[in-house]
């Protein structure tokens, strides 16, 4: 945007380096959700919520779902719902699967997974939504090659519910 400019605010939702990796969520331009994994021997996901568009951050809870230590991406899709893309497991990638918030994040349904097999790698996920609505999810495939795989949002209600698309 021309002219726009940003300021930086300096700050720790989990008070320092116990977290890691996040992904942010806004929902105006003063609330967020902020979910990331952690370090040490929690095996799940945390999230952290702003009210004040950055400066606090509420204190770090578990939202309900593993992680194996990996990185997540996280997507409000232009309908509102959530849309996170992890590994659903405490120990390692072996698959890849989607789940949904109808209300901010503060609870999840899984949705499909996305791939799996045994003792394969599936990482780094990232999502994005176009202009034409469709959802893309592109992820590190077995540590060889970028996979990217595109579904609506029509499809993903329906493997939420067990209809077919």
């Amino acid at each position: 945007i021309p002219g726009a400019v940003a300021a930086a605010t300096r700050s720790r939702p989990f008070g320092g380096r116990t977290a890691f990796q996040p992904a942010i969520v806004t929902f105006d331009a003063t609330r967020a959700l902020l979910l990331c994994r952690t370090a040490g021997a929690r095996s799940e996901l945390f999230g952290s919520r702003t009210e004040d568009g950055g400066r606090h951050w509420s204190a770090p809870m578990p939202v309900g779902l593993p992680n194996s230590g990996s990185g997540i991406a996280a997507l409000r899709l232009a309908q509102g719902r959530l849309l996170l893309a992890f590994n659903d497991t405490t120990t390692g990638r072996d698959n890849l699967r989607l789940a949904v918030s109808d209300d901010e994040g503060r609870t999840w349904r899984r949705g499909p997974t996305v791939v799996r097999e045994a003792d394969a790698e599936f990482s780094y996920p990232f999502l994005l939504q176009t202009d034409d609505d469709r959802i893309h999810l592109a992820f590190t495939w077995k540590r060889e090659a970028i996979r990217h795989v595109e579904f609506s949002p029509s499809w993903l209600e329906a493997s939420l519910t067990g209809g077919a698309p």
